[in-house]
């Protein structure tokens, strides 16, 4: 029901991390990757500051997707809010790179 969830959070006008990470999850989740990756980019648009969660959500989107540039660009994003070692974002970044074929950016990751 990502739709009517979807409703929800427009209804509520100016939209807390909270709000942002349930749709992407959403979205990630009903098979609507590009949808979440949309909603991602609003999210920074509006200068919302997201945590590891939703970050490692569209880093794994980014994997199923094989969209490396994307997820270089997420990796930039993460890097600048301090999360990219984070245990979960680095794992998606692992994922990422290596289902992208980017065998010495997974390795530079990993170590």
């Amino acid at each position: 029901m990502v739709d009517e969830a979807t409703s929800v959070c427009r209804e509520l006008g100016e939209r807390d991390e909270v709000c942002w990470t349930t749709m992407i999850v959403g979205y990630s989740q009903s098979g609507r990757e590009v949808n979440a990756l949309v909603l991602f980019n609003d999210m920074m648009a509006e200068n919302s500051r997201p945590d590891n969660y939703p970050i490692s959500v569209v880093v794994s989107v980014c994997a199923k997707l094989t969209s490396l540039g994307i997820g270089k660009v997420v990796h930039g994003k993460a890097f600048r809010i301090g999360i990219e070692c984070d245990l979960l974002v680095s794992t998606a970044f692992i994922d990422m790179y290596n289902r992208c074929g980017e065998i010495l950016d997974t390795w530079s990751v990993f170590v």
